[in-house]
């Protein structure tokens, strides 16, 4: 890295243990929310409340802002937000054949706005804790290592190591090139912990921005604070960020697919092989210069796909497994 072109793809699995849920996981809890959120409107909606049931549940001393950001977006539907709510929930029951937001919204364009404010919802739930008057990002983003939320036993903050790998091989390159990052996570979460610990040292280096540069396919949060004391309204501004995969003529997709043809070595962690997204990412083939995570070799469909296209570096460590043993320091053909 920063010797050579180096790229970077991003997937579910690099945030997992922060909180935020996989492919599939992220799915069923929007199908659940679509549901559960019907059952919470009914509660309130037939009380004679100021500004309707969305400003009764904010004013509410235990706040549900999953709940005030979804009503407000079903409020731009055609109808009233109960039957909105109704309608999307029926829908998904009705017409889910699928095994990823994407592919039902491919197919119920519709709903895209509602299934994309219940997708940031679910992200903000698993990224944040709720304190007594504000929601914090997860602690464990900070520490060295923390209780990962989905799993037994402690967890090394894989973030922390991967800083103190990159710093000397900073400073060892003779031309820094900057490492190009494919993420598919709208979390941003990676970019947003780089550029607090980046310059945590008495040492100078070279600006986050001269090391690193990230691309998201299919958009991102704009910004991920520490700290959110109005929590709803910024599930409703970051929803419209949030893109899905349903086009390749964008700007976006020329980059990174110029990053995978021009890389050296191309790092996977954490990430799907699904047809959709090597598609978007122009791979049809493999080679010498891809290195990709299978983590605990779990994955038969991504072992299946890897032979398919001729690749054959994998590694089945965790995230602070690969750190450690070196998987991010490989070059192609040493």
């Amino acid at each position: 890295m920063f010797s050579s072109n180096t790229t970077i793809i991003l997937g579910a699995g690099a945030s997992y243990d922060f909180g935020a849920p996989l492919g599939e996981e992220l799915w069923r809890r929007v199908i659940q929310n679509s549901s559960s959120l019907v059952a919470v409107y009914e509660q309130f909606w037939d009380r004679p409340v100021v500004g309707g049931v969305e400003r009764f549940l904010q004013s509410q001393k235990t706040p549900n802002p999953k709940a005030f950001a979804y009503f407000s977006t079903l409020k731009g539907m055609e109808g009233d937000v109960h039957a909105s709510a109704t309608s999307v929930a029926e829908t998904i029951r009705r017409a889910n054949f699928h095994t990823s937001v994407d592919d039902f919204l491919r197919d119920n364009p519709s709903l895209r706005d509602p299934v994309r404010t219940l997708i940031a919802a679910v992200l903000f739930e698993g990224l944040y804790e709720q304190h007594e008057r504000s929601w914090q990002l997860r602690r464990g983003c900070f520490e060295p290592s923390f209780q990962s939320p989905w799993r037994a036993g402690t967890v090394e903050n894989w973030i922390r190591l991967f800083v103190g790998v990159c710093r000397p091989l900073v400073l060892k390159a003779q031309t820094l090139t900057p490492v190009q990052v494919i993420s598919f996570n709208y979390d941003r979460l990676l970019q947003t912990l780089l550029q607090q610990m980046w310059p945590v040292a008495e040492r100078d280096y070279p600006p986050l921005d001269q090391c690193f540069q990230f691309h998201y396919p299919y958009g991102a949060f704009s910004e991920l604070p520490t700290e959110l004391h109005d929590s709803s309204t910024w599930i409703l501004q970051q929803f419209e960020n949030l893109g899905l995969a349903d086009g390749t003529g964008s700007s976006v997709v020329d980059e990174v697919r110029a990053a995978i043809d021009e890389a050296d070595q191309v790092f996977s962690v954490g990430f799907s092989w699904t047809e959709t997204n090597l598609q978007l990412l122009g791979i049809s083939a493999g080679g010498e210069k891809f290195h990709v995570q299978n983590f605990g070799g779990q994955d038969a469909r991504l072992a299946r796909t890897l032979s398919r296209l001729g690749i054959f570096k994998t590694d089945a460590g965790s995230m602070s497994d690969l750190v450690r043993n070196g998987f991010f320091e490989q070059r192609t053909g040493l």
